[in-house]
């Protein structure tokens, strides 16, 4: 019976919590931005639109440099990763980033390194996914890999298009 009773004050604080929570965000005029899910694994059960229940809205962040200057965020998406095959560059299962944008199509080899971490719609099925760089091909595709649970690199399946780059990872949050 106490554990039931110390169990209904705690839903009710973590309610209150909440409300108030909700309330102070509206109060101060707390700036939202959206954080889209992306892939980081295999691509077997991934539809769009569960990509988009995973997605969310969350505070503004500022981030800064070592010397304490506040890096300028204007034109960088915030993603989480939904997957653990980029482990090996210290990315999991809900490490959140920011990804320079790059404007569909418009990607140039030239833009990209080798070990660039990538940010890449699907164009047949709308998935965003995330893929490490190793080079570009003549036709303007990409080798791009993913990390097995071994550590070893796993090839994209096939080959993506230059123009299927939406941007490039700038920081880990």
């Amino acid at each position: 019976m106490t554990s039931f009773i110390v169990l209904i004050i705690l839903v009710v604080l973590l309610s209150l919590y909440y409300v108030g929570n909700r309330k102070r965000v509206k109060e101060q005029g707390e700036q939202q931005e959206f954080v889209q899910s992306v892939e980081a694994g295999s691509l077997d059960k991934v539809s769009a639109e569960q990509q988009r229940a995973e997605s969310f809205y969350a505070p503004k962040r500022k981030l800064y440099k070592k010397d304490g200057t506040e890096i300028d965020l204007t034109g960088l998406i915030r993603i989480v990763s939904n997957g653990d095959c980029m482990f090996r560059r210290n990315i999991v299962k809900g490490t959140q980033l920011y990804v320079r944008a790059v404007q569909r199509g418009k990607a140039k080899k030239e833009d990209l390194k080798v070990g660039d971490i990538l940010l890449i719609q699907l164009p047949d099925t709308g998935v965003y996914k995330i893929r490490e760089f190793e080079k570009s091909n003549d036709d303007n595709t990409l080798i791009t890999f993913y990390y097995n649970t071994d550590g070893s690199h796993h090839n994209s399946s096939n080959p993506h298009r230059i123009e299927d780059v939406v941007g490039i990872v700038k920081y880990r949050i």
